[in-house]
């Protein structure tokens, strides 16, 4: 969420030409960088929250890591290196999604060893599937890849192609699957997921596209028009 309102407020300083927002958007930016910002190993990354300072192994949400966002930050706030928190986004993702997998909603890595996944004792349940979580990473990589033309985000976006298979196959998509094999583990589906895989699709499935919000996507548009109102996703 600060991430998210940082770039928000630089947006809307840019859009509305107000300084004030520019302001509270650097302000937010060092109490991220200070509170926020944490070394795995070689990589620099964005932990989940301060708490997950000093852990052993270190909680990581994948869905937090924010490439596209990281390079507008560096371009206001030059004195702090946010281009490392590219690269360590990209080399933790980059093995969480090797021979295109996806990643799961969170995973718990050595913290002086980098990528290793680890499964501690009192792991929340699911916590290593693809579920609602996760599948904001296909969001993500689609934003690098469009807006600032990345080659690893293209090539990661190639685990989601299996999803559109399975899409095709089967006319649905289960909310939760596993990483490797992508077999369901939810009755439910989201309207959340789709709309990730939308932004997915056009960059490696753009042929899917139309037919995806045509028949999941458009028909629910609007305040109320996908399952519960109290939904959060």
């Amino acid at each position: 969420a600060d991430q998210w309102m940082a770039y928000a407020l630089l947006i809307a300083a840019e859009r509305w030409d107000e300084p004030r927002y520019h302001g509270q958007a650097l302000g937010l930016l060092a109490a991220i960088w200070d509170q926020e910002v944490g070394l795995v190993g070689p990589f620099r990354v964005m932990l989940p929250g301060p708490w997950a300072r000093g852990q052993d192994p270190v909680t990581l949400n994948p869905s937090y890591f924010l490439p596209f966002a990281y390079r507008a930050f560096a371009a206001v706030d030059p004195g702090r290196p946010w281009a490392e928190l590219v690269e360590g986004s990209y080399a933790l993702l980059g093995a969480l999604m090797a021979n295109e997998a996806l990643p799961p909603d969170w995973v718990w890595v050595d913290p002086n060893g980098g990528a290793a996944r680890l499964a501690p004792e009192g792991a929340p349940v699911g916590a290593a599937l693809h579920g609602f979580e996760a599948f904001r990473v296909a969001w993500t990589l689609a934003a690098d890849a469009r807006w600032y033309d990345e080659p690893r985000a293209r090539k990661l976006l190639l685990s989601y192609a299996r999803l559109g298979t399975v899409w095709r196959r089967d006319g649905r998509l289960a909310a939760v699957v596993t990483t490797d094999t992508l077999e369901p583990r939810s009755e439910a589906v989201s309207a959340g997921q789709y709309g990730a895989l939308i932004a997915a699709f056009s960059v490696i499935r753009p042929n899917d596209v139309a037919a995806l919000f045509a028949r999941d996507v458009g028909p629910h548009a609007g305040i109320g028009g996908w399952g519960g109102p109290d939904d959060y996703y």
